[in-house]
């Protein structure tokens, strides 16, 4: 239902897609962190702030997202270019009207619920979200973590995915609101996959039980005289007579004594 809907969305808006949103989103943090070198008061004129968008401010509800998430230049190089891999793998798997819908659903959310708990609002949790999306697309993805050791990406999302359902948990309500919020898309995307995977395990595990049960119950032997089966009278042997009834041999031995009784032999 969610992928027709989409599916009909993006038949009517993808011409207003914007191709290569991530890598322009990386480009952007580059360049900020290139003129916060240059002038580090810089800074304060793109952090959100809900005062001063209150105050008129506006370019705050976007510029945060180009703030690099961090100042050494070693590990921003790591970050932005995983960012990279992580917008191409994810345009490649959804198209580029997905993906700008993705993250236009996260960003919206995490700077709505910023202005509705006044709370900080930056682009950590949106990538956080853009990262696990990967992980559940590409999951045997492997990076070499510490350019060493090389780890499949699906263990570094699960990582992630309880360090911040951690912080949800211990957070201040605002943040648990950001978190809420950028997860909304996730949960969106991918929600459906998981329930339908849940419930595919779980009718797999009610069929198996229900086959298991019938294998209990089916007999290979069941007595026509009184119903006895090798399960229920595991002691009885089963014979099947001249007149094709399978009898046990309880009951088997009173046809035989009654054929042998004086009242069928003067009968006979």
């Amino acid at each position: 239902m969610l992928n027709g809907f989409l599916s009909g969305l993006e038949r009517r808006l993808e011409k207003f897609a914007i191709s290569g949103l991530v890598r322009a989103l990386v480009f952007f943090n580059a360049l900020v962190f290139l003129l916060i070198l240059y002038n580090p008061h810089f800074l304060g004129a793109l952090v959100f702030d809900a005062t001063a968008i209150r105050n008129g401010e506006f370019w705050r509800l976007v510029s945060f997202l180009f703030i690099p998430p961090t100042t050494n230049p070693l590990f921003l190089l790591i970050a932005l270019y995983f960012l990279w891999i992580i917008g191409d793998g994810l345009e490649e798997a959804w198209g580029a009207f997905r993906l700008n819908l993705f993250f236009l659903i996260t960003a919206a959310g995490t700077v709505i619920a910023a202005l509705i708990f006044h709370t900080d609002a930056t682009g950590f949790y949106i990538n956080t979200f853009l990262f696990l999306s990967f992980a559940t697309l590409y999951p045997n993805f492997t990076v070499l973590l510490f350019f060493i050791l090389p780890v499949a990406v699906k263990w570094l999302g699960l990582i992630t995915f309880w360090f911040t359902a951690a912080e949800f948990f211990a957070g201040s309500p605002g943040l648990r609101a950001v978190i809420a919020a950028a997860a909304f898309g996730y949960c969106l995307y991918f929600g459906p996959f998981f329930f339908a995977r849940w419930r595919e395990r779980a009718g797999s595990v009610i069929r198996k039980a229900r086959f298991e049960k019938a294998q209990g119950e089916c007999s290979l032997h069941c007595c026509a005289g009184c119903g006895a089966t090798e399960q229920s009278h595991p002691e009885r042997e089963f014979r099947v007579t001249s007149d094709g009834e399978e009898l046990c041999s309880v009951c088997l031995a009173k046809r035989r004594s009654q054929k042998a009784s004086p009242t069928n032999l003067s009968g006979s």
